[in-house]
C-alpha cells in the first residue's frame, strides 16, 4: 500500500492523493510500522480537513488517540514549510502599485 501511494504521488502530481492520503503519507514517516490510514481519517474527521490538521495546535495533535509528539511534529513541520514557501513566493512576486499596473 505504501509503495502504491508513493508511485501515485510521484506520477500524478498535485491531485494524485486524497486529503486523508496526504496525511497518511506524512504519518508513515513518523510511524513506520503501523497502518496509519485509520489515524489519518480520524484526524481529517476531527480537524475538518487537510488544512485543519496542518493548522491544528501541536498539543491537540499529540493528544489525539494514536498520535504523539513525533507524529505531531511530522505534521507541523510540513505546515511550517508550506507557510515559508508561500511567504517566499509572495515576497518574490511583483507588486501592483497602481491602477495602471493592474
Amino acid at each position: 500500500h505504501r509503495a502504491r501511494l508513493r508511485q501515485r504521488l510521484l506520477a500524478g502530481g498535485a491531485e494524485a492523493l486524497a486529503e486523508h492520503e496526504v496525511i497518511e503519507y506524512l504519518l508513515m514517516t513518523a510511524i513506520p510500522r503501523r497502518d496509519v490510514k485509520p489515524l489519518a481519517r480520524s484526524l481529517i474527521q476531527r480537524f475538518g480537513g487537510l488544512a485543519g490538521v496542518l493548522n491544528a495546535e501541536p498539543r491537540a495533535l499529540a493528544a489525539h488517540p494514536g498520535m504523539g509528539e513525533t507524529s505531531a511534529a511530522a505534521l507541523k513541520i510540513v505546515a511550517l514549510a508550506a507557510r515559508r514557501l508561500a511567504r517566499d513566493t509572495l515576497r518574490d512576486a511583483p507588486v501592483l502599485a497602481s491602477w495602471q499596473a493592474l
